[in-house]
């Protein structure tokens, strides 16, 4: 009887905060003390015919089947709120993943981004969802055509880039070219 009284007490003291149940420790400690040690007791003088000694039994042993009762539900309450737990969590991750791809592609269609930028924008979307969509918003529309007579695709940035390099390569000429003319004048430049 006392291990089954203790028992309730830890599910008892499972329920309260540390701080409320450190406060009934001491009156807990009282009422277990008081409680008669079970080896101890003589059960020859007791009738066990006694009416209100099986009444007794009877309500102890039905206050037990529910105690089992509420246990099991307890146990299987708190395994199906783990199970939805984990189940919205995995839906939420999978929601995320799918907004992301979708903005993502979004910004792809809308030529706002490269296929060869696409990874480094689903790790951004990933990050920062919210920021990297106002980056996106920004980002001007990179126009597609066909470069020369190869039929390749290429953005505009591609383009200007692939320009400032040839100019770069053009002026370096120019100016190599201006300085010997100079050199072989003999006017200093």
């Amino acid at each position: 009887m006392k291990e089954k009284i203790l028992a309730l007490l830890g599910l008892f003291k499972k329920a309260l905060t540390p701080e409320k149940a450190a406060e009934l420790q001491p009156e807990i400690d009282a009422l277990l003390s008081a409680l008669p040690d079970e080896s101890n007791l003589d059960t020859s003088k007791i009738k066990t015919d006694d009416p209100v000694l099986k009444a007794l039994l009877a309500q102890n042993q039905g206050l037990a089947q529910m105690v089992k009762e509420l246990q099991t539900t307890i146990a299987k309450e708190q395994t199906d709120r783990e199970a939805i737990i984990k189940t919205n969590q995995e839906r939420a991750k999978v929601d995320q993943q799918t907004k992301i791809a979708n903005a993502v592609d979004a910004a792809l269609k809308a030529n706002k981004i490269t296929e060869a930028q696409k990874p480094m924008y689903t790790e951004l979307f990933t990050s920062n969802f919210e920021v990297t969509q106002k980056v996106v918003e920004t980002l001007p529309v990179a126009k597609q055509f066909t470069a020369g007579g190869g039929g390749e695709q290429k953005t505009q940035t591609e383009q200007s880039q692939q320009q400032a390099s040839t100019s770069l390569k053009v002026d370096r000429k120019g100016l190599e070219e201006a300085i010997r003319a100079s050199m072989d004048t003999g006017s200093k430049v």
